[in-house]
């Protein structure tokens, strides 16, 4: 999968009129937010170990349940659109759901999935008003983990860090400060998100 076989939707920005509104609710939620492949799923794994609330992504949930159906990937993304449609769906009742004082770590925040929707041909703008029912407490962004690969540049690699761009860019365009979390060991990850909140004061 290349940038070029990508449909014109895959560089549509965020309304500048859409993002002004205002939060409905401010959260105690924290977002693990990212790129494919960059450790997500991994480190919110530590997080739970550790005791913390956590949820799990949606979408990966999702696609569990439809292998187990005996369904394969192929098919499952046949209709991109209404697949990114039923990811929405699911992740804003999965956040309907959830106790807007409670400290919890989620496994990708709303808008991760904007460009998830350029890539499938859909405008983003379309789903902004969604972001604004609650407010994320912090926005936490992995670095894509680095590709084994012979120091050049491959389909898959520029796709991630299309994914990377873009994901940073939503939401800091949604008023969300964005913590960059660098490539380090997972236990080292893991550290640098809870001495930051500590530092904050919010653990």
């Amino acid at each position: 999968m290349t940038l070029q076989n990508q449909p014109e939707t895959k560089f549509i920005k965020l309304d500048p009129e859409l993002v002004s509104l205002s939060y409905k609710m401010q959260t105690n939620w924290v977002v693990i937010a990212g790129a494919p492949s960059a450790g997500k799923t991994t480190l919110i794994e530590q997080l739970a170990n550790k005791g913390y609330n956590i949820t799990l992504e949606p979408a990966r949930l999702y696609l569990d349940q439809e292998f187990a159906k005996g369904r394969n990937i192929q098919d499952i993304r046949k209709d991109q659109k209404k697949l990114q449609h039923t990811f929405l769906k699911l992740q804003l009742k999965m956040e309907s759901q959830l106790n807007t004082g409670d400290f919890i770590f989620l496994d990708r925040g709303i808008p991760d999935q904007f460009t998830y929707c350029r890539i499938a041909g859909l405008d983003p703008n379309k789903f902004v008003k969604e972001c604004f029912h609650n407010r994320y407490k912090v926005v936490f962004i992995l670095a894509p983990l680095p590709f084994d690969k012979d120091g050049y540049r491959d389909p898959e690699a520029e796709i991630v860090d299309y994914f990377d761009e873009w994901i940073n860019r939503d939401y800091q365009t949604l008023g969300y400060k964005t913590i960059r979390v660098p490539v380090l060991p997972i236990h080292q990850r893991l550290m640098f998100v809870l001495d930051h909140l500590k530092q904050s004061n919010l653990i």
